[in-house]
């Protein structure tokens, strides 16, 4: 699913249950960092989603940001397959949780086959 906007992006996080977002951090109307504080707030006490901040900019200043408005991770662009797929199970449990397991809130984490990742595109 994709988003116009950081408003668009907050309304359908908000709607819909994601295991990931990879969110741009520069989007018109609100930024990919409001957007995320705003989903963090609305996720309080809820499971919450793996969100990856996404951005040309790649400075230490701008993975802090990201961090302090509540990413998961940050990646700057161009992505390439490799580098996502590392982040993706570096964040992942190799296991779901049990949905009804009251003692482990927090992100529901889906497991990953061995080869879920790796699509029939060439990495670049």
């Amino acid at each position: 699913m994709t988003a116009s906007n950081g408003a668009d992006a907050l309304e359908k996080l908000t709607r819909n249950a994601f295991d990931i977002c990879l969110m741009d951090v520069q989007m018109p109307t609100m930024d990919g960092l409001e957007c995320t504080r705003r989903l963090r707030a609305w996720e309080a006490g809820k499971a919450t989603s793996l969100v990856v901040g996404l951005s040309a900019n790649a400075e230490p200043q701008d993975r802090f940001a990201a961090e302090e408005a509540g990413m998961d991770d940050f990646l700057g662009k161009p992505i390439r397959l490799v580098t996502l797929e590392e982040l993706l199970l570096r964040h992942l449990d190799p296991a779901p949780r049990d949905e009804d397991d009251a003692d482990s809130p927090g992100r529901k984490r889906p497991r990953l086959a061995d080869d879920a990742l790796k699509p029939s595109l060439p990495e670049a």
